[in-house]
Parts: structure tokens; C-alpha cells; sequence
């Protein structure tokens, strides 16, 4: 998966080793009710506690979720294949120093992409994509984790746009964590720094 132009403002880790790791700080490199019907007044009673449920989940998406976006200097068709090519994908994923070990990709919509994240000091951390969405040229959106299903680490979601943007495409990555602690958790430790240094690479790629 998993921060450059316009201020540099991203913050994100593109991969992840675990949210309970998340939520310590360690280094990880990477119901809204049913509306009711109107009185007979023709006002919904439920109307205004509705907005309220509304606003309350989109603050709590908002505590939670880490944003990255660059101008890229590419045609979305060059940032998709970047994005979706599996000979492209694992040469610049993951910050400055770092660099994947490839297990299984399978990169479609039903696809996973399993690999290990290597760090400069030869440390480990697996890393788990399960690819729920690939809108050709637009979106994608995938679950990150380490791969361990017991439950006691939940995965994290990822969702890229791209858009034409100034002659080149504007690229959006939205990582929501299980809670707002876990942000808090990744941002101590420098995630926004590392997703610099990885987008850094993704425009390494795209330069040629």
C-alpha cells in the first residue's frame, strides 16, 4: 500500500505490521439509524437526530483516518500501472530504505498481494493486501494487515483516487485505522515522514 508538492502535507505509512503495534507506537512500517417516516406534520421527529448520527460517524471516520495526497507528474494511466502492475508495484513500495519480498500478488479486485517489508537493519515485518476494489484509472481500495487472522490485530483500509489534475493526476490515499489512539500512535512515530519517502519513490518510478 499505505504521505511532497502542495506542502508536502501527506501523512501516512503505507504498510503496517499489526494495529495493536500501531496503537503502542511502535516503528510498524505499515450505526446510523433508520430515518423514520414523516408525522403528519411532514417533518421526520428522527430528521435532525439523523444529521446528528451522520455528523457524529463522519467526525469519528475523520479521527481515525490518515490522509496523503500529491500532484503526480503522470497520466493516471501511468500512476494505475504503478499501482497495479505487479513487476511495478513492489519496486517502490515502502518508505527510503525499505524494500519488499514478494509471497503472492494477485493485484484485481478478490486479489491479495502478500510480502514481507524489509527494513535497513534486515528486521521483518509482514505485510498483508486484500484488494476489495480496482476501478480502472480511478480507485482502488484495499484492507491492510500482517496477515494474522485470529482477530486480534484489524486491518486497516485503504482507499487511492486518482484525477486529472494541471496536466498530471492527482493522487488521494485515505488509511483508516481501527481508532483514533492508533493515529495518534502512527503519527508519533513518523508515519507521515516515512509516506513522504514513499511517494518519494512512486515519482522515482514515473520519472523513469
Amino acid at each position: 500500500n499505505h504521505a511532497p508538492p502542495l506542502g508536502k502535507s501527506h501523512r501516512i505509512v503505507l504498510f503496517r505490521l499489526g494495529q495493536s503495534a500501531v496503537a503502542r507506537g511502535d516503528k510498524v512500517i505499515g450505526a446510523i439509524g433508520v430515518v423514520r417516516k414523516p408525522d403528519r406534520g411532514g417533518k421526520s421527529k428522527a430528521g435532525r437526530g439523523q444529521r446528528l448520527k451522520i455528523g457524529g460517524l463522519a467526525a469519528d471516520l475523520d479521527s481515525r483516518a490518515i490522509v496523503l495526497t500529491r500532484r503526480l507528474d503522470a497520466t493516471a494511466a501511468q500512476v494505475w500501472a504503478a499501482w497495479t502492475d505487479p513487476a511495478i508495484l513492489p519496486l517502490w513500495f515502502g518508505p527510503e530504505g525499505y524494500h519488499c519480498v514478494t509471497k503472492e500478488i494477485d493485484l484485481r479486485t478478490g486479489g491479495v498481494w502478500r510480502f514481507d517489508m524489509i527494513g535497513p537493519d534486515g528486521k521483518i515485518w509482514p505485510n498483508r493486501h486484500r484488494i476489495t476494489l480496482h476501478r480502472p484509472m480511478t480507485e482502488i481500495r484495499y484492507l491492510l494487515d500482517d496477515g494474522d487472522d485470529s482477530g486480534r490485530n484489524p486491518p486497516m483500509e485503504a482507499v487511492i483516487t486518482l484525477s486529472p489534475e494541471a496536466g498530471g493526476t492527482r493522487l488521494t490515499q485515505t488509511l483508516t485505522l481501527a481508532s483514533a489512539e492508533a493515529k495518534t500512535g502512527a503519527l508519533a512515530f513518523g508515519a507521515d515522514k516515512l509516506g513522504e519517502t514513499t511517494l518519494d519513490k512512486l515519482e522515482a518510478i514515473l520519472a523513469g
